[in-house]
This record gives structure tokens, C-alpha cells and sequence, in this order.
């Protein structure tokens, strides 16, 4: 059988530590919030990573109108040069 992996030992005396202070010391009852802690921040960050990708999509498209806007900008200034030639 496998060896569990070890264990930093300055978490594990920090773990401890809150066990004491916050669950009386109760192990179980720790571990079981630990675990409910580990599936929920597990959940939010492929959310994360999803919201990521929709910025990342949406500040490529504010690019893109930024430059499309740009060359309208561009482009008057073209024509109003232009006209005030003529």
C-alpha cells in the first residue's frame, strides 16, 4: 500500500491549531468542513476559469471596436480636411 503524501509540518500545526480553536478540538468535524471547503472553492474556480474566458473574449472585442472606431475617427478627419480644401 502507498504512503499518504506528507504534510507541510507548519500547515499541519496551523490546521491543528484552528481544530482547536474553532472545533474544540472536534477532528471530524473539521475535516468534514475542510472537504466541503475543497469542493466548493474546486466548483468556483472552473467558474472562474469560464468567466475568465468570457472577459477575455469581451475586452477582445471592445479592441476591436476601439480600433474600428479609431479609423471612423480617421476617416472624418479625411473628409473634413478635404472639404475645408476644396
Amino acid at each position: 500500500m502507498d504512503q499518504p503524501p506528507k504534510v507541510d509540518p507548519s500547515v499541519e500545526k496551523e490546521f491543528l491549531q484552528i481544530v482547536k480553536e474553532k472545533y474544540g478540538g472536534n477532528l471530524e468535524l473539521a475535516v468534514n468542513r475542510a472537504f466541503q471547503l475543497f469542493v466548493m472553492i474546486e466548483k468556483q474556480t472552473d467558474g472562474m476559469k469560464i468567466m475568465m474566458d468570457k472577459i477575455s473574449a469581451i475586452r477582445s472585442q471592445i479592441t476591436d471596436l476601439n480600433s474600428e472606431a479609431a479609423k471612423a475617427l480617421q476617416d472624418i478627419n479625411e473628409i473634413k480636411k478635404r472639404a475645408k480644401e476644396t
